[in-house]
């Protein structure tokens, strides 16, 4: 039995190794910079991207997922991703499960600088104040910087919204 549970768990690992992010597989593409923007529920990463390449004074493609590993599907067309947001809000717990579940995921070399934690809705009275320090160990540990956001909400609804083509999902 132990046998198969070191087994099983070396084949998780073996995927999770296949599936890893990593910084410096391809060569970057010139005058453009690519984020990833991962947010498990999804409620900022929007307004954020938008925002991003609105103010960028370079080209920018800015990147949304969920969660990680990105899927295998259109790796071979993905440009690298010089620079890896983790969006986590601070009122839900599963957001910052998923957050945690994605680091392994990430290679090593991202964080060396291209990795970094952004929370939403930490004025929020309903949030734990554990959560919120989770969430700043996590950061440290990984020598990652902490970015506080909060969301705003536009009169006109971002919901149904036609992306410019810079925009994609990976």
């Amino acid at each position: 039995m132990y046998v198969m549970m070191s087994h099983a768990r070396f084949e998780e690992e073996a995927e999770a190794e296949a599936a890893r992010l990593r910084p410096f597989n391809k060569l970057p593409s010139l005058d453009t910079a690519s984020i990833l923007l991962v947010e498990y529920e999804e409620h900022f990463q929007q307004s954020l991207a938008e925002a991003l390449v609105e103010m960028a004074n370079i080209t920018l493609n800015v990147r949304l997922s969920k969660n990680l590993p990105l899927p295998a599907l259109n790796d071979e067309s993905r440009p690298r991703i010089d620079l890896v947001v983790i969006i986590i809000n601070l009122t839900s717990e599963l957001s910052f499960h998923s957050a945690e579940a994605s680091l392994k995921y990430l290679d090593p070399g991202y964080f060396l600088g291209k990795v970094c934690f952004m929370v939403t809705n930490a004025r929020n009275v309903s949030v734990p104040t554990e959560r919120l320090d989770a969430v700043r160990k996590l950061a440290a540990s990984l020598h990652s910087p902490l970015l506080f956001a909060e969301c705003m909400f536009f009169q006109k609804p971002l919901c149904g919204t036609v992306l410019p083509s810079r925009h994609q999902m990976v």
